[in-house]
């Protein structure tokens, strides 16, 4: 093999190697940054919304249960609006 022709083959496979080293610190990084954000998630995300869930479960809640009261009230109105009509 001419001295030139394995100069060029070393070179290239010194780039071929270099690429793989590059593409599996990429993926390195990207599993990381994967796994990174998926915690990120669970310890600053996910306990807050949960409780503003809950807060807002405890609101509707309050909200059917006055309106119950209230329809109930309207009904005693109404029967008292009746009974001085008669």
């Amino acid at each position: 093999m001419e001295l030139e022709t394995e100069a060029l083959l070393q070179k290239w496979l010194k780039i071929q190697i270099l690429k793989y080293k590059l593409s599996l610190v990429m993926w390195i990084i990207m599993i990381l940054s994967i796994i990174i954000s998926i915690w990120f998630t669970c310890v600053y995300v996910l306990p807050p919304l949960t409780k503003q869930l809950a807060n807002t479960q405890k609101i509707l809640e309050s909200v059917s249960s006055l309106s119950e009261t209230s329809q109930q009230q309207g009904d005693i109105f109404n029967d008292l609006l009746e009974g001085i009509n008669r």
